[in-house]
């Protein structure tokens, strides 16, 4: 059920996306991509391979929502 499906988890301003690493490691049937979101430089979505959820906190929620890879297989 899991395969091809990658959670890609984007945090604010304020964190890293290292604040997922637990709940990743509770989730080792998923790819896991995590994108850094840093005032001076943001880091692009990765590429598209299969189903892509994506998972925000804070500002990186609304940051998924603007991407335009979320009309093109993003959920």
């Amino acid at each position: 059920m899991t395969a091809g499906v990658a959670l890609v988890w984007v945090a604010g301003w304020a964190l890293a996306a290292q604040v997922f690493s637990r709940v990743i490691s509770l989730l080792p049937d998923f790819a896991h991509d995590t994108v850094h979101l840093r005032k001076d430089a943001v880091a692009p979505l990765p590429p598209k391979s299969g189903l892509r959820i994506g998972i925000g906190h804070s500002i990186g929620g609304w940051w998924l929502a603007e991407q335009e890879a979320a009309r093109d297989g993003l959920c």
